[in-house]
């Protein structure tokens, strides 16, 4: 697959910077739907959709008004076969490395 582009490269980017933050439902708006390859973000009704090859795979849902950066990131690395470990701080920054690494 791909190096991610467009909107998803955005988000990709947005949700990296804070890896364990949220953000707001109209930042997250700003991006999707999206529609790359064999993905597919859109939003339904209180979550984010993922569907890959027209199968939903993961639904990332909303909290306060805001979604969370790292359950988006973890969705999206698991396309592009990066590991998610834990959320212990080494491997935190392990993860945010390689999705860098997968942008460049």
């Amino acid at each position: 697959m791909n190096k991610p582009t467009g909107n998803l490269r955005d988000l990709i980017i947005l949700c990296n910077n804070n890896i364990k933050g949220l953000t707001k439902r109209e930042e997250i708006k700003k991006y999707i739907p999206i529609e790359c390859e064999k993905i597919s973000i859109e939003e339904d009704n209180n979550k984010l959709v993922f569907k890959q090859d027209n199968v939903i795979i993961k639904n990332v849902w909303i909290d306060t008004n805001c979604y969370s950066n790292l359950e988006i990131l973890k969705v999206i690395a698991q396309i592009y076969n990066i590991e998610f470990k834990s959320e212990e701080i080494l491997e935190l920054i392990k993860f945010k490395n390689k999705i860098v690494l997968m942008l460049l």
